[in-house]
């Protein structure tokens, strides 16, 4: 009887250690993606603002790192991704992204290296989503999407005597302050103690306000102006945070 306890209490540390083993590999996969990913945002921001030089150095590192993270995991992928059929091919694309989007760079041809790196970041977000693995990283993603929804009204005069044209403001409003409001919430503790984190949310909550008044008082100025705010204050956090 005592040998049988004891096979079973060797088993259930076993199985404890073979969990614990992969729930660090998953950790270590997203943690080695985050370094790549640092550089990566690095890098976009750098080719928006013309910089060719730091993006081009930028995308070397980005490079660098995503070789560490294809070298490491292509073949032998954490539990959770393990079942994805599109696992390598999604880990080589990308890869091929940054290194063509670091030959455009160094050619001068920007527009391409913008072009070329812009779906990166959606495949990412994509390769996590289909195989239930978030990351706060996709939470930013999400901010960015709601602001991209918001942003049309930045070029097209609201009419907010239109009902429908109302009703999306004030939905998509809602909705990007919900998604910042979860971005405070579910943020790394080291994140939520950082205090340029704390003022980059500050802030947004400020420009919500603001928005808001403008909806609420028919105020197109006040709400291109604030909607200006709101999309740089979006790049930044992506650029800081995400």
């Amino acid at each position: 009887m005592r040998k049988f306890l004891l096979a079973v209490l060797a088993a259930l540390v076993l199985a404890g250690s073979a969990g614990a083993g992969r729930a660090s590999e998953l950790s270590d996969f997203n943690d080695a993606t985050a370094e790549a990913y640092r550089h990566y945002r690095a890098a976009v921001s750098y080719l928006r603002t013309g910089n060719a030089a730091l993006a081009a150095i930028e995308l070397e590192a980005a490079a660098g790192r995503w070789r560490d993270v294809t070298g490491r995991f292509a073949a032998n992928p954490p539990d959770a991704f393990a079942g994805d059929p599109a696992w390598g091919a999604t880990l080589t694309g990308i890869g091929q992204s940054i290194g063509q989007a670091l030959t455009s760079t160094d050619a001068g041809d920007l527009k391409r290296a913008r072009e070329t790196l812009a779906p990166v970041r959606g495949e990412l977000g994509a390769l996590r989503r289909r195989n239930g693995v978030i990351v706060f990283s996709d939470r930013v993603d999400e901010v960015t999407a709601a602001m991209d929804r918001l942003w049309r009204f930045r070029h097209e005069r609201p009419d907010f005597g239109a009902a429908g044209t109302l009703r999306e403001l004030t939905r998509g409003t809602a909705v990007l302050e919900h998604l910042l409001q979860r971005c405070q919430e579910e943020a790394p503790a080291a994140l939520r103690n950082d205090p340029d984190f704390v003022r980059f949310l500050d802030s947004a909550a400020e420009g919500m306000e603001r928005l808001w008044q403008a909806i609420e008082g028919r105020d197109e100025q006040l709400l291109i102006n604030t909607l200006r705010e709101l999309r740089s204050f979006e790049r930044l956090f992506f650029l800081r945070f995400g």
